[in-house]
């Protein structure tokens, strides 16, 4: 009985023996991880400062450039916040009482619109008609063998 209480004793301290082993590597692991956790928050921590800087410098940069575009061209900047305004508003579905109050004038200003657009083709097209019977002209002309005035005016002219 006393070997078997010896064998006992011995097989428990094996085990205790173990037991802490495996309990240092396991705390040792732990410290291991925790420590490069840390670093690498420190890492990302750091990064998201410098971003944060370059943010903060990039809104500065961004309202110095407004005010100085607000100072040397205000009509465009006006110009430009109407549009905004104008698309946004457009964008916006309209309600009862605009579609009640604004239905008259609507169509009327549909209308018009409609005729300028017509006129402004119409333009556009005798333009178009005008300068290319020009530039036909121009063509026979040069292959004809005749010159036009601004070719011998260009002739004259001494060289810079």
């Amino acid at each position: 009985m006393k070997e078997r209480c010896g064998q006992a004793k011995e097989k428990m301290q094996g085990v205790g023996e173990r037991a802490r082993e495996r309990f240092s590597r396991l705390t040792e692991t732990f410290r291991r991880r925790a420590g490069e956790t840390a670093e690498d928050l420190r890492q990302r921590t750091g990064h998201v400062g410098e971003y944060q800087a370059a943010a903060g410098e990039r809104g500065r940069e961004m309202k110095w450039r407004f005010q100085a575009a607000m100072r040397e061209q205000p009509l465009a900047m006006g110009a430009l916040f109407f549009s905004v305004g104008a698309a946004v508003g457009a964008i916006l579905p309209i309600t009862r009482r605009e579609a009640r109050l604004m239905s008259g004038p609507r169509e009327e200003m549909v209308e018009k619109t409609e005729e300028m657009a017509q006129e402004q083709l119409e333009k556009a097209k005798e333009t178009a008609r005008e300068t290319g019977e020009a530039v036909e002209a121009e063509v026979k002309r040069r292959l004809a063998g005749g010159r036009t005035e601004g070719a011998r005016t260009r002739e004259k002219e001494p060289a810079l």
